[in-house]
């Protein structure tokens, strides 16, 4: 065997990359993981918007199970005193021990921090937040008394109020009655003694519309940079910030929404007013109706045919085409 070593002759070099090559290979590299990113992050987001569908889905069957129990929906609240829905709802999510920790008959501002923070994953909505977050600012009273601020658990969700287009004397949603917007769902209750009793005001049967046509709970618009901020007790403040504690019935629109004319789905989360119903997710909000079923609904739906969800009995038919 002939053994050796081979020798380079002048002028021929190690094969390699040139400066040139690796840029060229560097740049291919970008293209692609610019390419893949995307759809990674539509990915995530679709898992993250089937998650919030499931939340919501939860509270449907939350509110069917306390309707089992109670023969009524629970109250949005019962005017400036006791608790919310939020807090009536608490056992039907398997949180009977967080439920325990509230005296229903005394007002948030009146209940132990225990109470006011426990909280549950169920109450946000990945795309926006995850775990239990606390309000930062802006539960205080709505009268203005100089008590401080008390932190509560927050709420990615709010119940349906109506359409806010309701005659005097006309009680139509799901969880009002008699109030502002008082045509949806979860209404609020005037007890007829107090302390009042735990179920709301509004049955199964006075939703005439229809189950599977009237929005029970949906996405709540919380305008960026304004998480946990609750409503001002201000000159204009109280309809600016709306995502303080979800158990405070002191300052509702923490914890209920309107929907139709002059009500529209918020279009982008920077979007200033808060009153209204919206998402992160990137053109849709996400609804559970009064079925149990969860539905999603552009953000670009007409609001006439948005107010027919949030009224349980205007008796007006629903176009097919308004889910996505």
């Amino acid at each position: 065997m002939i053994r050796g070593t081979i020798k380079l002759r002048r002028g021929q070099c190690n094969p390699g990359f040139t400066l040139v090559e690796l840029l060229v290979v560097i740049a291919i590299i970008g293209i692609l993981v610019s390419l893949l990113l995307p759809a990674v992050n539509a990915a995530r987001e679709a898992a993250r918007r089937i998650q919030c569908a499931n939340h919501l889905k939860q509270w449907g069957l939350a509110v069917l199970s306390f309707h089992d129990s109670h023969k009524a929906l629970p109250a949005g609240r019962y005017l400036n005193d006791g608790v919310t829905w939020a807090v009536h709802l608490l056992p039907f999510i398997e949180e009977q021990q967080a439920y325990e920790l509230w005296d229903v008959n005394v007002q948030y501002f009146g209940q132990s921090e225990a109470a006011r923070t426990a909280g549950t994953p169920v109450f946000s909505c990945p795309s926006r937040r995850s775990g239990v977050f606390l309000s930062i600012d802006g539960d205080r009273s709505n009268a203005g008394s100089p008590e401080p601020h008390r932190a509560g658990a927050v709420s990615d969700y709010a119940a349906c109020g109506g359409d806010n287009q309701r005659k005097r004397g006309e009680g139509n949603t799901p969880f009002f009655k008699p109030g502002p917007g008082a045509n949806g769902v979860i209404v609020t209750c005037v007890p007829d003694s107090y302390p009042p009793a735990v179920h709301g005001c509004t049955k199964l049967k006075n939703i005439t519309d229809g189950t599977s046509h009237t929005f029970l709970i949906g996405e709540k618009h919380v305008p960026e940079g304004k998480l946990g901020i609750g409503a001002g007790v201000g000159p204009g403040e109280l309809n600016q910030n709306q995502d303080g504690a979800v158990y405070n019935a002191d300052l509702i629109l923490h914890s209920m929404r309107c929907a139709g004319p002059g009500h529209g789905l918020a279009r982008s989360p920077d979007e200033p007013h808060s009153m209204n119903f919206g998402s992160y997710h990137p053109a849709i909000c996400q609804f559970v109706l009064c079925d149990g079923s969860v539905m999603a609904m552009s953000v670009l739906v007409d609001t006439v045919a948005l107010g027919n969800f949030a009224n349980r009995k205007d008796g007006r038919v629903i176009p097919a085409d308004v889910w996505q």
